[in-house]
C-alpha cells in the first residue's frame, strides 16, 4: 500500500525542522527515487522533495544545489 501524505500537516512538519533535516530529507527521497523511480512511493519522495526544497527557499536557501527534477530522473510525466 503506498504511503499517504498529510499535506498541510507535512508542509506545518518542515517549518519546524532545523536546515540539517531538511538537506537529509532531500538526499534521503533522491535515493528513494532513484533506487525505484517507478515505485508506489515515488510520488510521496517526490512531495517530500518538493516541501524540503520549498522550505529551503523561503528561508531564502536559493543558493544551495538541490535534486534533480522528478522529470529529470526518469519518471514519465
Amino acid at each position: 500500500m503506498p504511503k499517504q501524505m498529510d499535506h498541510a500537516a507535512y508542509q506545518k512538519r518542515m517549518k519546524k525542522a532545523s536546515e540539517a533535516s531538511l538537506r537529509y530529507i532531500l538526499k534521503d527521497a533522491r535515493e528513494a527515487i532513484e533506487a525505484q523511480p517507478f515505485g508506489e512511493n515515488a510520488g510521496y519522495y517526490a512531495d517530500e522533495i518538493h516541501y524540503a526544497a520549498m522550505e529551503l527557499r523561503r528561508r531564502g536557501d536559493n543558493a544551495s544545489p538541490l535534486p534533480p527534477l522528478v522529470k529529470d530522473i526518469g519518471i514519465p510525466s
